[in-house]
């Protein structure tokens, strides 16, 4: 520990992944429609490994002392925005 600065904490861990799930409810609206049944939806996962500038965008920073250790800003929720542009249909 050093006097003058107080204990050295290392920062909380910046997330590398962002997971997208997606669900087709298709089946279930017609299943719910025309025979009054519900069928669970089908899901798809979707991992996105974030580039490290994007990491360091969303690195927590750190806020203050609390009791002699320092605090940081914690990832309260997160959500995709609506395009702006259509996706390219044959990307080179």
């Amino acid at each position: 520990m050093d006097k003058k600065t107080g204990p050295t904490a290392k920062p909380p861990l910046v997330p590398d992944t962002l997971t997208v799930v997606l669900i087709d409810n298709t089946p279930t609206y017609i299943a719910i429609v025309h025979e009054n049944e519900w069928r669970p939806y089908g899901r798809r996962t979707v991992q996105i490994r974030l580039t490290d500038e994007q990491r360091r965008q969303i690195a927590p920073r750190e806020t203050g002392m609390i009791s002699g250790k320092h605090t940081h800003e914690q990832i309260l929720h997160a959500w995709l925005e609506p395009a702006t542009e259509p996706l390219e249909e044959n990307p080179s």
